[in-house]
């Protein structure tokens, strides 16, 4: 309809008539309802929806949602592909478990049992291997869910994602391996650090390697998290043009930065790289911003204090790499530990004519008998799935060689402090 301003807007007639004895109709009775903007955010979602899938693919992400009483739901083509399924094929939970390799299932098994009890977290999250159910295939993945409670606390569904991790493994094992061997050599010869300094291209690619596969981890959980959301807020009349601006330009964030996080890792000892100068506080804002949905829903509160005005001279996403890494340290100190008011501090301010950076935590801090070997490559306490040793040692050389500023870690009354000065 034409308004008298000259704009049109999209309206919703309906109108019942009035008939005479003889079935004329005499008089009508309606209602005229505009609806224009529900007309802009359906154009929108399908806009979005259109731009989420392509995230969904160019990742390599499969969703899943599952009703815990009938033990079936929907699964992407993707996430079939991930159990060697087809993509009309039929799945329910009890399939998709069977095609869990034996040695994995009871851990897998306690690990579900665990995220449905009631009054938990109701976090499911999980690295395991599966067997194709109809090609035979072994593939690694790693999956991370949520399930939905009734007001009553009975576990209604499970909702998540899971990402083919196979490639990444090997290439792991494969790294390990030939470190292993590289590692005898030199403690036959008694040159170690001589030998790792010859070796220091060999030894940036597996980083390389090793840091894509920690740093994507969460920005993958965080995008799945996003999908989630979306069908949650519309069922419940929530959806709104806004929150489905404010999700998508989220999403394409966080896959900004994983874009930007390999040509980094790409170009990490490359002689062409440039450092500029570019203001900490914004860096570490958007860092935050990718860790705070997965810290929210730990309870886990992140304060953070910033001077807006300091400017660094380096690079800006290896510096966010290494906030990054420290916070995600963090959290797993303080999810082993069990802490009753998890909580971790960021300020960034300066001190002596140095911009300097403080992440500190209430985990209880770091053992005196190893706080001196942390930032030493391959060294972790983590079990040999979640941590490879070298999110520290790169962490350090960042800051150290590429920066030119200095990364050391104390211990305080209530955990940890890791301290940057550039």
């Amino acid at each position: 309809i034409r308004r008298s301003d000259g704009a049109y807007r999209w309206h919703l007639s309906r109108a019942i008539p009035e008939r005479d004895e003889d079935g004329r109709i005499i008089k009508w009775y309606g209602t005229a309802t505009d609806i224009n903007e529900l007309r802009e955010t359906q154009e929108a979602l399908k806009t979005s929806e259109a731009t989420l899938k392509l995230a969904i693919e160019i990742t390599g992400l499969g969703i899943f949602d599952l009703d815990l009483g009938t033990r079936k739901g929907g699964w992407s083509e993707i996430a079939k592909q991930h159990y060697g399924l087809s993509p009309e094929a039929e799945a329910d939970l009890d399939m998709l478990m069977a095609g869990v390799h034996p040695e994995d299932r009871a851990r897998v098994e306690q690990i579900a049992t665990d995220a449905l009890k009631p009054g938990g977290a109701g976090i499911y999250s999980a690295q395991y291997r599966t067997v194709g159910i109809g090609d035979g295939k072994l593939r690694w993945l790693t999956m991370r869910g949520r399930v939905i409670f009734s007001q009553e606390g009975h576990p209604l569904r499970l909702v998540g994602a899971c990402l083919d991790i196979t490639d990444i493994v090997k290439a792991q094992a494969a790294l390990k391996e030939e470190i292993i061997e590289r590692l005898r050599a030199v403690e036959e010869l008694g040159r170690q650090e001589q030998l790792l300094i010859r070796q220091g291209r060999l030894a940036a690619m597996g980083e390389m390697i090793g840091n894509i596969a920690h740093q994507w981890r969460q920005p993958l959980n965080t995008l799945g998290l996003i999908v989630q959301e979306l069908p949650h807020y519309y069922e419940r009349n929530l959806f709104s043009k806004q929150y489905l601006d404010a999700s998508v330009t989220r999403a394409m964030q966080v896959i900004n930065y994983m874009s930007k996080t390999i040509d980094g890792f790409r170009n990490f000892f490359g002689p062409d790289k440039e450092k500029e100068l570019f203001r900490a506080g914004e860096v570490l804002a958007k860092t935050v911003a990718i860790v705070e949905s997965a810290f929210n829903e730990l309870k886990l509160k992140i304060e953070v204090g910033a001077d807006a005005d300091i400017f660094i001279f380096g690079y800006p996403n290896e510096f966010s790499q290494v906030i990054l890494n420290i916070l995600m340290n963090a959290k797993d100190a303080i999810l082993e530990r069990r802490v009753t008011k998890p909580r971790v501090a960021v300020r960034l301010f300066r001190e002596n004519g140095r911009a300097v950076l403080t992440i500190s935590d209430n985990a209880g801090g770091i053992m005196p008998e190893i706080i001196d070997k942390i930032f030493d490559p391959y060294f972790t306490t983590k079990e040999p799935d979640k941590g490879t040793g070298i999110g520290l040692f790169m962490s350090k050389t960042i800051i150290e060689k590429n920066m030119n500023g200095t990364l050391t870690v104390r211990n305080t009354e209530q955990g940890a402090e890791f301290r940057i000065e550039v």
